[in-house]
């Protein structure tokens, strides 16, 4: 199982690089299930092929700045790889990444 808190600290100085401002206190944060069929691709890499995925999947949310900026990490139910990262930023994919490119 993969350290969810060091995905917390890592996508938050992702959000804060990407979103150009401190952020300070927590981040609000959530756990969602889904299938793959229920990503939305506008917010993934380009090049995360979807079909390669397993058919559920965990996606972490993690909002700051009154939600203007978004941060998420896509892993598998057993939280044990991350297949792709993100920031989203006024609703556009500002930043991301596939699993295994994690600095």
């Amino acid at each position: 199982m993969i350290d969810q808190k060091m995905w917390q600290d890592w996508i938050r100085s992702k959000m804060e690089k990407i979103g150009c401002k401190r952020i300070n206190g927590e981040l609000s944060s959530e756990a969602y299930s889904l299938e793959r069929s229920e990503l939305d691709e506008s917010y993934l890499p380009l090049r995360l092929d979807i079909d390669e995925l397993p058919k559920f999947l965990v996606v972490y949310l993690y909002g700051a700045y009154d939600n203007k900026v978004l941060g998420y990490v896509l892993t598998n139910d057993e939280l044990s790889v991350m297949y792709a990262a993100g920031v989203v930023v006024n609703g556009r994919l500002s930043w991301s990444e596939l699993g295994g490119e994690v600095e």
